[in-house]
């Protein structure tokens, strides 16, 4: 399924309570800024109603 959303991370909040498991997948990227404030994938984490696998990317 295809969403489009202007607010995504309140609209993963929303889809994961029909599943049971969201996994993300993102390259690594650490800066200072990011381990200081988090990044997106934090927040969908956070924020998701299911179980979350993360799956970082060493490039």
């Amino acid at each position: 399924r295809i969403v489009v959303s202007n607010h995504p991370i309140d609209t993963v909040s929303e889809l994961t309570a029909e599943n049971d498991l969201l996994i993300l997948g993102t390259p690594r990227k650490d800066t200072l800024k990011t381990i200081l404030f988090g990044t997106g994938k934090d927040k969908f984490a956070v924020k998701a109603t299911c179980s979350v696998l993360r799956l970082t990317i060493n490039i």
